[in-house]
């Protein structure tokens, strides 16, 4: 499809943006507009604007959208309408949208023009981000960045866990990287998730493990089953919220622009150079954790209140499995909340 075609298909729908879709055998065209209104309505003009042009094409079912997709005769690929205002996707269209406002106001635009001036605003202010040439917003959509992790019996760590991973979007200014930026578009956000079970039942690892994160390993065993009972000793408070400090800081990334927006006017955006979060943890009691119990829960958690990077936050560490099947504590995620 050639870039004069798409800009035309941008002026006849007032589209927010045009993407071509090459993932798939064919390039899709996808068009973008704010809510599934709109899109109705784009879908409607864009057939009168093929009336008026004698444009040749085919409208059919299709499962990339429940309103359809057109065919243009002589292009293998489909034209596919999607709102950018979706439920379950406010991440996705949040990505869209900042990278289309940030090129827009890289062009010359004013913030006030913008849908999310005020968080461009607010990562002016934190990074010191001036106009000049060559910037460029570039979104990177879902990256399946592994980080796996790891325990020699003390340490926790998340591997590959280098600067930028995971990284949604990317501002540039002639090609090269200024800030590599992890958005979030909600009050409540998962920042890790990892395989832990290997850990709890491995005999080499398990009493450290507990101890590390300050579970009691008998009401583990208890729960889970008798492959994860042990005899742990009584919970030092102190090394429980370093250890807890560490794990957030490390799953927050390393040199990363952090954007989270929680509605118009509040946003929370910090630049933290390395790993260096400032993360400090709340009370560390019996009354923080949660523990598995036959026949009722299957799941164990911790939840503390903790500052990060000046924020307030309630913090979750889940430890449970994904399938109704999955036995013990197979994966650790880590939730925040905004309090």
């Amino acid at each position: 499809m050639s870039k004069q075609f798409i800009n035309e298909i941008k002026r006849a729908t007032n589209a927010v943006q045009i993407k071509e879709d090459k993932k798939s055998k064919s390039v899709d065209i996808l068009v973008y507009m704010q809510t599934t209104k709109d899109r109705n309505a784009a879908y409607d003009k864009l057939l009168r604007y093929f009336k008026s042009k004698k444009v040749k094409y085919s409208e059919k079912s299709s499962s990339k959208s429940s309103l359809g997709v057109l065919n243009v005769d002589g292009y293998d690929g489909d034209i596919i309408f999607k709102p950018l205002k979706r439920k379950g996707s406010g991440g996705e269209a949040f990505e869209v949208q900042l990278v289309d406002d940030l090129n827009t106001y890289f062009g010359g635009e004013t913030l006030d023009k913008l849908q999310h001036g005020d968080t461009i605003t607010l990562i002016k202010k934190v990074t010191g981000l001036r106009l000049s040439k060559g910037l460029e917003a570039k979104g990177l959509g879902k990256q399946n960045a592994r980080r796996t992790p790891a325990f020699n019996g003390t340490q926790f760590t998340v591997q590959n866990n280098t600067a930028g991973v995971p990284v949604d979007v990317q501002i540039l200014r002639n090609g090269t990287v200024l800030y590599n930026a992890s958005l979030k578009f909600t009050g409540a956000f998962y920042i890790y998730q990892g395989a832990v079970d290997s850990f709890f039942k491995d005999p080499a690892t398990m009493k450290n493990i507990n101890e590390f994160f300050g579970f009691d390993g008998q009401q583990m065993g208890k729960g889970f089953g008798k492959e994860y009972f042990v005899i742990t000793d009584e919970r030092k408070p102190s090394k429980v919220k370093a250890n807890l400090a560490s794990i957030i800081a490390q799953g927050l990334g390393d040199t990363m622009l952090l954007v989270n927006k929680v509605s118009k006017g509040r946003n929370y955006v910090h630049y933290v150079k390395g790993k260096n979060h400032k993360v400090s943890i709340g009370n560390i009691s019996d009354d923080v954790y949660t523990y598995p119990v036959k026949g009722q829960r299957k799941y164990a958690n911790i939840k503390v209140d903790a500052m990060v990077n000046g924020d307030s936050y309630q913090v979750e560490f889940q430890f449970r499995g994904t399938t109704p099947s999955d036995k013990g504590p197979r994966y650790m995620r880590v939730n925040l909340k905004h309090k």
